[in-house]
This record gives structure tokens, C-alpha cells and sequence, in this order.
């Protein structure tokens, strides 16, 4: 078992490994490029990932296992559901974007391979959350009863992957924030009830104080 400062150094190379796919993508990178990009040895690069596939699928896992991390803790924290869905909104918006950039699209292009790994994560372990979200809200009675809440989920994430693409933002005159603000605003404000909605607000304003 490695000890903790190996652990901490071996999590250290996979940040910074991480950085540099956000950037300029996975599949144009090879070892010696990534060690000297991330300005490690070569030697001490294949010491912790002996091959670029299994450094790709150690890093992406660490990421996604990050991502699921937040929202349990979030679910865990005891906050009221309002908040609760706020801040799922907000975590998933802000672990997508850097990685929609470049990333994504190059895994996709040209790592099909990774893909399904991504897919499988987003389904099984990150929109269970949120539909198990949205049915609290709905037993609440703080979400429509007209509208098929099955497709929030889906319809969020594919949204969000669109809007972290420099393409999108390059368009637009608001800050990227503001954008994921009133995406967020224009969800709450079509899915929420009337008690919902009464008690959004507030639910914002406490998220806010909390920044």
C-alpha cells in the first residue's frame, strides 16, 4: 500500500494531468509530452501510470469519482431541498464546463474509446441524484405536476455540455456565471410550483450569503 505522501504526489500529477486534458485534449498527447508539460520526469510519470490508456482512464476516474463525491456530500449536508437543488445545479455547471471546452469534444472525436465510461458515470451515477432530487420536490409538492420531470435530467446535462463550448460563450455578451445563472433561473422557473417558486427565492438568497 503506498504510503500517504505517494498517495498525496500520485493525486498531485493527476490534477495537474488533469489541467493539461482540459486544455488541449487527451488524444493528441503522448508521455514524454504530458511529463513535460506537467514538468515531471518522464521516469516519474511512468513510475505512478506505467501507459498513457491507463493514465487516461485513472485520471477521468479520479475526476468523476471527485464529481460524485460533492453531490453525496450535498445530499448528505441536511440542507433544505431548495438549496439542495441549487447547489446540484451549480456543482454539475462547474465540473462540466472546463472539461466541455476541449476535452469532451476531443474524447469523443478521437478517444471513443473513454466515451463509454463518461456515459456510463452520467447515467448511473450522477442523474440518479438528480431524478432522486427532482422526486423529493415533487412529494413536496414543490414541482408542476404538469410537466414529464423524467426529462429534466437529461435535458440539463445536455444543455450544460453546450453551453461550456467556447464556441456558445464566444457568442454571448454575459459572463459565463451569469449564463449558468439564468439557465438555472429559466429551469427552476419552468419546473417549480407555485409553492415552489415561494420558496425559491429565498433558497437563492441563502446560497448566495454562503459564497
Amino acid at each position: 500500500m503506498p504510503s500517504e505522501a505517494e498517495a498525496e504526489k500520485r493525486k498531485g500529477l493527476m490534477e495537474r494531468v488533469l489541467d493539461l486534458f482540459f486544455r488541449e485534449g487527451v488524444s493528441s498527447q503522448t508521455m514524454e509530452g504530458i511529463a513535460d508539460n506537467i514538468g515531471v520526469s518522464k521516469r516519474t510519470l511512468y513510475k505512478y501510470f506505467p501507459g498513457k490508456e491507463l493514465l487516461v482512464d485513472t485520471v477521468i476516474t479520479y475526476k468523476l469519482e471527485s464529481i460524485e463525491a460533492q453531490v453525496l456530500a450535498l445530499q448528505a449536508s441536511g440542507k433544505p431541498f431548495l438549496e439542495r437543488l441549487i447547489g446540484f445545479f451549480t456543482l454539475i455547471e462547474k465540473a462540466i464546463k472546463p472539461m466541455a471546452h476541449k476535452m469532451l469534444t476531443d474524447i469523443v472525436k478521437n478517444a471513443p474509446w473513454i466515451w463509454p465510461k463518461i456515459d456510463e458515470f452520467r447515467h448511473n451515477r450522477i442523474l440518479v441524484h438528480l431524478e432522486a432530487l427532482i422526486a423529493e420536490g415533487s412529494d413536496l409538492g414543490y414541482l408542476r405536476g404538469d410537466v414529464n420531470l423524467k426529462l429534466i435530467s437529461p435535458l440539463y446535462i445536455a444543455i450544460i455540455e453546450q453551453i461550456g463550448r467556447p464556441e456558445f460563450m464566444a457568442k454571448q455578451s454575459a459572463a459565463p456565471l451569469e449564463v449558468v445563472s439564468t439557465l438555472i433561473k429559466v429551469i427552476l422557473g419552468g419546473i417549480l410550483s407555485e409553492e415552489g417558486r415561494s420558496h425559491f427565492e429565498g433558497a437563492e438568497k441563502e446560497l448566495k450569503s454562503h459564497e
